[in-house]
């Protein structure tokens, strides 16, 4: 959200640390489960009719583990003073909470539209993939940061929420648009 600590140079080292991040994972676990890190995008391939639900229900549980569990070891491993709320999302009182829902819905559709363009559409470019997801990511952030902490997944926002307590007054907000941008997405790809 945005905030007086909030600089250009603050914002583009979080957008690049979460597109370099979201690159690296999709590229080393896209073998194993197809990149899956986000119940957004899984929830994307259930639409799209290339994933089943039991295996998506699997993915959509460890991803929810995932995020608590990343965030439990983000906690253990920083100071308690600059701990914070542990990268919780919570929209910024500038905006509406109808703007905010917007806002992560589009973000959510670029991401997810991007996923099947590169790495679902057989015409997209294969195993560099990972680098044009990490890019939307990076984007993303860059236009949604100030606004909404820019989550696009679920996983994200609840793991950072459960451990620190810290729930946004709109935390629903940031499972609802999700879920709604990568319906979209999925349907409109196809």
């Amino acid at each position: 959200m945005l905030d007086p600590t909030m600089t250009a140079a603050r914002l583009v080292a979080i957008a690049l640390a979460h597109g370099l991040a979201i690159s690296f994972l999709a590229g080393a676990t896209g073998a194993i489960s197809g990149g899956h890190l986000n119940p957004a995008v899984t929830l994307a391939f259930v639409v799209a009719g290339k994933e089943n639900l039991v295996r998506a229900g699997l993915y959509v549980g460890s991803q929810i583990l995932g995020g608590i569990f990343g965030a439990l070891f983000l906690k253990w491993c920083t100071p308690e003073s600059v701990r914070g709320t542990l990268g919780s999302h919570d929209v910024n009182p500038i905006i509406f909470g109808s703007q905010a829902f917007l806002m992560e819905l589009i973000l959510t559709f670029v991401l997810i539209f991007v996923i099947f363009g590169v790495a679902v559409d057989r015409r997209g470019p294969g195993v560099i993939a990972p680098i044009p997801i990490g890019f939307a990511v990076v984007v993303d952030h860059l236009v949604g940061v100030p606004y909404t902490g820019a989550s696009m997944n679920p996983a994200r926002s609840f793991g950072p929420a459960i451990v620190s307590g810290a729930f946004g007054s709109q935390h629903l907000l940031y499972w609802a648009a999700p879920g709604f941008g990568a319906t979209l997405a999925s349907a409109l790809y196809r």
